[in-house]
């Protein structure tokens, strides 16, 4: 080390520089080298760490590569619908098909559908409904249409208790 009054070489372990007489007050770091070798070292570790949480957070997530979503289905499922008349005599209604997809017995469920006309705008809504729809089974809903001018609906909820 070099002291930092006179400038002249001394000894590492010096506390006064014997040329000049003047304590020292800058004490050499030892080991710097060792120290700097470390930090990168603990700096490799933390990102290698960081790259492994990552990664066993991924497989959790949806990949298409590696797993598979499995979706269930709702309790109560619309199979189908369509536009229906009520009789020979006129009238319209909504059919179709619902499901229990569940292994209890709804003592209510009901359908929801909204009505459109040609520009976009709901013009109206309609519904149906059943009492004791069993385990599995399936319902034929037709949901009365009162008014005119319907050109598209959509099914807004299928729900029971």
């Amino acid at each position: 080390m070099f002291c930092q009054n006179c400038g002249k070489e001394i000894d590492d372990r010096a506390v006064m520089c014997p040329y000049c007489k003047k304590e020292i007050t800058a004490k050499p770091k030892n080991g710097d080298g060792k120290n700097i070798s470390i930090g990168c070292l603990t700096l490799i570790f933390i990102l290698v760490l960081m790259a492994v949480f990552t990664s066993i957070m991924d497989e959790g997530s949806d990949d298409s590569t590696n797993t598979q979503v499995v979706k269930s289905k709702p309790k109560l499922e619309v199979l189908n619908s369509y536009n229906c008349s009520l009789s020979e005599f006129g009238g319209s209604a909504i059919c179709g098909t619902v499901i229990n997809n569940t292994d209890k017995t709804y003592g209510y469920a009901q359908i929801e559908i909204n009505l459109y006309d040609k520009s976009g705008a709901q013009i109206g809504s309609t519904m149906d409904n059943i009492n004791n729809l069993a385990p599995h089974t399936k319902w034929n809903f037709k949901a009365v249409v009162i008014e005119d001018g319907v050109a598209s609906y959509k099914i807004v909820e299928t729900s029971g208790f």
